[in-house]
């Protein structure tokens, strides 16, 4: 059988010429969020959208103010989107029935946070750029642990394997070590969140909201 190959969802944005995408995710029905920079505004902090992608090709903004933008997930029951602003911290998102973001809070103030994803518990594995470590917290912003790497910086993380037990972790260097990057592979005792699924139809007219 071969391959239809790939199909366009949404070829343009309606605020901006040129852009690029930092993170995404799916959750079944409700389609995709993304988290969007533009490069046709002047000033980086004016740049950064939060921006959901509906199955039938509707576009909205649900924010556009974000300082840096970076991981996004949701908890086990799909009722809250986690997403990371890097300078600022973790918000907390609670969804309504259409699967879209309301009720933003700040779960936890960080000054360093990158990628993240979330385990079966619901805890919220976050990597720390700086620090060079990735800390587990608690649905409730507390800290469950923190494992420092070996590394300068660390970037993202994400789970896989046959068990989704599998933590892999992107890591990085600095000045004082350019040569380190690569991918460290960690074991955790709690699964990630298996991968979700979303089907856009195609078929009709992409709208833009």
């Amino acid at each position: 059988m071969t391959s239809p190959g790939p199909t366009t969802i949404c070829a343009t944005l309606p605020f901006a010429r040129s852009s690029m995408y930092s993170h995404r995710t799916v959750r079944s029905k409700h389609g995709c969020h993304r988290y969007q920079t533009t490069t046709s505004r002047p000033t980086w902090a004016e740049c950064l959208r939060d921006v959901h992608l509906a199955t039938d090709g509707a576009l909205t903004v649900f924010r556009d103010d974000v300082v840096t933008s970076n991981g996004i997930g949701f908890s086990p029951d799909g009722g809250t989107l986690y997403h990371s602003e890097s300078t600022v911290g973790l918000w907390a998102w609670r969804r309504d029935t259409a699967g879209m973001p309301v009720d933003r809070r700040l779960l936890v103030p960080l000054d360093d946070c990158d990628g993240i994803a979330v385990d079966v518990e619901g805890h919220i594995w976050v990597a720390f750029w700086r620090q060079g470590a990735i800390v587990r917290f608690r649905p409730d912003g507390t800290i469950e642990r923190r494992i420092a790497l070996p590394v300068p910086r660390v970037t993202s993380l994400a789970f896989g394997g046959p068990d989704r037990r599998d933590l892999h972790v992107t890591v990085g260097g600095d000045d004082d070590a350019p040569d380190v990057g690569g991918v460290i592979r960690l074991r955790t005792e709690v699964p990630g969140l298996p991968t979700q699924r979303s089907r856009f139809n195609t078929g009709r007219r992409l709208a833009q909201a």
